[in-house]
């Protein structure tokens, strides 16, 4: 990846905004460490640190990130789990009950699309498709559009 260093001049504003973007997607979703992603880029550990704390009234990319690897399989490891310790004889650590609302609610969010990423999806084989057969993205547009809107008019 480029590096700024060296004694060349300091990033612009929006250098560093480009870079902190990747920076983030590279330690929340793609788990990188810090020292790994400041050794990509010419950025302080110090500045990466002060990113990872996230903007006002943002969270931060370490809860961000425990958010993005909590996952519906996850906590049905924690369900198992617990009802093999109450199998086992234990006492019941957790609220199953509770558990099992939580578990419904992610299983009814997973069966339904945002419909910002049927949007980004569009857009992404509209790209594609273009270079292909112009004609063809241009059909395929009216129905895309067609589609979210109705997807947007049902979307919860």
């Amino acid at each position: 990846m480029a590096k700024k260093g060296d004694g060349k001049k300091a990033w612009t504003r929006k250098e560093l905004e480009r870079i902190r973007g990747m920076a983030e997607d590279m330690y929340i979703n793609k788990g990188y460490s810090v020292k790994q992603i400041v050794s990509d880029w010419d950025i302080s550990e110090q500045t990466l640190v002060k990113w990872k704390k996230g903007r006002k009234d943002e969270k931060s990319w370490d809860e961000r990130k425990i958010f993005n690897e909590l996952t519906p399989v996850k906590l049905r490891e924690v369900l198992l789990s617990e009802a093999l310790s109450i199998a086992q004889g234990n006492d019941p650590s957790l609220k199953a009950d509770a558990l099992s609302k939580v578990m419904a609610a992610i299983d009814k969010l997973d069966s339904t699309v945002n419909p910002r990423v049927i949007s980004s999806v569009f857009i992404s084989f509209n790209n594609w498709l273009v270079d292909i057969d112009p004609v063809k993205a241009n059909e395929f547009t009216k129905f895309e559009k067609m589609f979210l809107q109705y997807s947007i008019s049902n979307y919860q």
